[in-house]
């Protein structure tokens, strides 16, 4: 059972070599997946969890209902300035 995840988009060009994980409040402009769902394998179907809009975050943590499932997916409608889908890394946490 989950109840968020922690998606990462790849840093700016300054930072994505450098070594330096993004905080909560750090921007992304050029690689920021700005617009994305969480989706949930019910078994059967993916189910939405939660939808992001007009996200700018390199680090941006998702919260929703906790969810049971062995397989999520992050689907991506909109990126900042290129057409490519960059995702460095997603967690999904267990729901407390």
């Amino acid at each position: 059972m989950i109840d968020r995840v922690v998606v990462y988009s790849v840093q700016e060009e300054l930072n994505h070599f450098g070594g330096i994980d993004p905080t909560d409040t750090d921007n992304c402009y050029v690689y920021v997946l700005a617009d994305f769902t969480v989706e949930g394998w019910n078994g059967s179907n993916w189910v939405t969890l939660a939808a992001v809009a007009d996200n700018d975050l390199c680090k941006r943590t998702v919260t929703f209902a906790p969810f049971s499932t062995d397989q999520i997916r992050i689907n991506v409608t909109a990126t900042g300035g290129w057409s490519l889908t960059r995702i460095a890394e997603v967690e999904a946490w267990e729901a407390q």
